[in-house]
């Protein structure tokens, strides 16, 4: 039976590296909100980011479904920042039938710092077409992670690169 593996990290943890080998080895379709939202919009949204932010979820979510309904494994790569959504986001799942692990990737606080700045130069050099991340958002986007609790991990992953 087909699964969703979700997954759930920092900004700037490798969430989507980690995804691509999840994709080999189960055999699985990488969904995320970030590439489906800059394949259609602008980087900068205003106002309208989390208007698009839930409707792209929401296909994306619907998308899944379809997927674990024909066999084919699936790989959430969005973040699950806060313990609400991951546990709403499982609830919406399992009353469907479909089993959920939650991934956690753990990297240290110096790795993100590194990635986000080899990342954002790769944005500067046009080899990259993901969201630049400065000092100040990752100091927001952190203030806004909830730090899953051990019953909610399937499987933890510490990142670390080594270039």
């Amino acid at each position: 039976m087909a699964i969703i593996y979700m997954l759930c990290g920092k900004v700037g943890s490798g969430k989507s590296t980690y995804a691509k080998t999840l994709k080999e080895r189960h055999q699985a379709m990488i969904l995320s909100c970030d590439d489906l939202m800059l394949s259609l919009f602008e980087e900068e949204l205003g106002d309208q980011h989390q208007r698009i932010l839930r409707k792209s979820s929401a296909y994306l979510y619907h998308l899944a479904e379809e997927l674990v309904s024909i066999g084919v494994n699936v790989v959430l790569d969005f973040g699950y920042w806060s313990r609400k959504e991951r546990t709403e986001v499982r609830r919406h799942f399992s009353s469907k039938g479909i089993t959920t692990e939650l991934h956690y990737i753990n990297t240290p606080d110096i790795q993100i710092q590194q990635q986000l700045h080899r990342r954002n130069q790769d944005i500067a050099n046009r080899q990259s077409t993901v969201y630049h991340i400065d000092d100040e958002m990752r100091q927001y986007f952190d203030s806004k992670f909830d730090e899953p609790t051990e019953d909610e991990i399937s499987a933890r992953i510490t990142y670390i690169d080594e270039q």
